[in-house]
């Protein structure tokens, strides 16, 4: 309580293939198969294939989508997160989400809906590898 740091929940990025600095403004479609980074200001739209940050001084009014998402500045637009959508106790959002998970730290903002929900394409991943493990064992208890 008193002395200690509250331990960060924030997921970190290793390595970052795009960013817009803090100084900068972007405006349009940002299409990216790699990692993220805003710090600056951008207007429009985001398409990305891997991780987003928002940072701290990052203000984004646009669409979202990408694998892991995290706000740590202030979007106004909605999310589509493949992976985990994560909002930082500096982060802000208005709009709506759609996630596979979802972290909200205290003191963070969130105003609109949320949907989480596993992707069906990791639902059908777990579901091969159930059949192929019945199948194994079926076939190792056929071989006694």
């Amino acid at each position: 309580m008193f002395g200690r740091k509250k331990e960060s929940t924030m997921t970190t990025i290793e390595r970052v293939d795009t960013i817009v600095g803090k100084e900068s403004v972007f405006t349009g479609t940002l299409k990216a198969m790699g990692s993220v980074r805003i710090d600056g200001q951008l207007n429009g739209e985001i398409l990305g294939k891997g991780d987003i940050v928002i940072g701290e001084t990052g203000k984004v009014e646009a669409a979202i989508e990408g694998r892991n998402v995290i706000i740590a500045g202030t979007l106004r637009g909605n999310v589509d997160a493949s992976g985990r959508l994560e909002i930082a106790s500096t982060g802000r959002l208005y709009g709506d989400l759609q996630a596979a998970s979802l972290v909200i730290d205290e003191g963070a903002v969130f105003h609109g809906s949320s949907r989480t929900e596993r992707c069906q394409s990791t639902i059908a991943e777990v579901a091969d590898d159930v059949e192929e493990s019945q199948v194994e064992g079926l076939q190792v208890e056929g071989a006694r």
